[in-house]
């Protein structure tokens, strides 16, 4: 008996994890490497989203990890599958390899999300 209450939740466990739990927001990437970029000139990045859950979804905080990285982001409530955009533009000040993460909160989903922008300044 002790042994096929065993096999039954093991089986029930499997089938559980077997489930993948969708993503209610899909981002196109969520890091970009820019390669070499010239000195004194900032570079723009887009990170495109996708909102995939049934409710409307806003964009209510975007924050860089440094004051060298300005971001713009949609203020508008996004639909159902449709898109909305966070830009990040970063000033190419210092020579270098640079790592640069944007980190985005939104109305539908608990965990924030983090970008990634890289390259090389040259």
């Amino acid at each position: 008996m002790r042994n096929l209450v065993l096999i039954t939740l093991t089986f029930i466990a499997v089938v559980l994890m077997s489930f993948s739990v969708k993503e209610l927001v899909v981002w196109k990437t969520d890091v970009i490497d820019s390669g070499t970029i010239s000195q004194g000139v900032p570079k723009t990045f887009e990170f495109v989203l996708t909102n995939e859950s049934s409710k409307d979804l806003v964009i209510t905080s975007v924050r860089a990890s440094c004051g060298c990285t300005a971001s713009e982001y949609t203020k508008e409530v996004i639909k159902p599958n449709s898109n909305g955009v966070v830009k990040a533009v970063y000033n190419a000040s210092v020579k270098g390899a640079f790592n640069k993460v944007i980190t985005v909160y939104t109305s539908v989903d608990s965990n924030p999300k983090v970008l990634t922008l890289k390259g090389v300044v040259n």
